[in-house]
């Protein structure tokens, strides 16, 4: 999730704010999202197939960043938005046990249960087709020529005397359950031919594309794998926490409208990691509008 400006995020708050004093309708589902491009897609995603089933819906797409979207669904100025279980996992309990955040249904049971006796918030299906997380990066190419396809592999490489330059970004660097622990999970902490090259978020695929770095830390479905060409190592030991996008709802809404729940779960079941890869791809490359990638989604698959 890119950062804010203080500005930007000053304006969002008091917009909100005045939200507050304006109760919703009764008979309106408010859906909201992340403001980052797959927010927006899998939010209209989920907007339009309400629509489309005979719900009246109001559109608050790209609500705001992580804490400000998710302070507004407790308020109750949003009925409804995608999160990752990894996101509320690590960001809202402040769990840190990677035996639940590696594991896709323990993530998703914990947080669910979690969320609904604290919050009253309810956990519909995972969107478990996407994982939305981070991933290691390497050129088609290079994987091919090397014959890498898993982080295992890559650590295999770097002991048979093997040099890789592996580009990150401060933040996932500076982390404890960042690099360090990703490099401790493989055995590549005492590695003498990993280099470690630091950098802003915004060159890091830039990075990569242009030979500057061996491999890079990414997201799993960022549209730059595809424009640049690049595939995911696998994360055969699975350090990385599971960020499966998963709508949540508040129990009142559920309670006045219980198609939402059959609509959403309904979707689970059909949209894949590709899927939105491609559609994050043609959105940040191609600027193709988000609500129109969600339409042809839907249409795609008949709903």
């Amino acid at each position: 999730m890119k950062r804010l400006p203080a500005k930007t995020a000053a304006t969002l708050l008091l917009a909100l704010a005045f939200v507050c004093c304006s109760p919703n309708p009764p008979d309106v589902v408010v859906v909201g999202s992340k403001m980052d491009t797959e927010g927006a897609i899998l939010g209209y995603i989920q907007l339009l197939a309400l629509q489309r089933a005979g719900l009246r819906v109001e559109d608050r797409i790209e609500t705001g960043p992580t804490l400000i979207v998710r302070q507004a669904l407790l308020a109750g100025e949003i009925d409804g938005y995608l999160e990752y279980t990894g996101t509320a996992l690590v960001n809202f309990m402040g769990l840190k046990d990677r035996t639940v955040l590696s594991h896709p249904e323990l993530s998703y049971r914990t947080v669910r249960d979690w969320d609904a006796r604290k919050h009253q918030i309810m956990w519909l299906k995972p969107w478990s087709g996407i994982n939305n997380t981070y991933t290691v990066l390497i050129k088609e190419d290079a994987a091919r020529r090397l014959n890498l396809r898993s982080l295992s592999d890559l650590a295999d490489s770097l002991a048979r005397g093997r040099r890789f330059r592996l580009g990150a970004d401060h933040e996932f660097a500076a982390r404890p359950d960042g690099l360090a622990g990703l490099l401790r999970t493989y055995g590549l902490d005492t590695s003498p031919g990993l280099q470690i090259v630091q950098m802003d978020p915004g060159l890091v695929y830039q990075a990569l594309n242009q030979g500057s770095v061996d491999a890079a830390i990414g997201y799993s479905t960022d549209g730059r794998i595809v424009a640049f060409h690049l595939v995911r190592l696998i994360d055969d030991r699975h350090y990385f926490p599971v960020y499966n996008p998963t709508p949540t709802y508040r129990n009142e809404v559920l309670e006045r409208f219980p198609q939402i729940a059959v609509i959403l779960n309904n979707i689970a079941g059909k949209i894949t990691a590709e899927e939105i890869t491609s559609m994050n791809y043609r959105h940040d490359v191609f600027l193709e509008r988000a609500r129109r990638l969600a339409e042809e989604w839907l249409n795609t698959h008949g709903f």
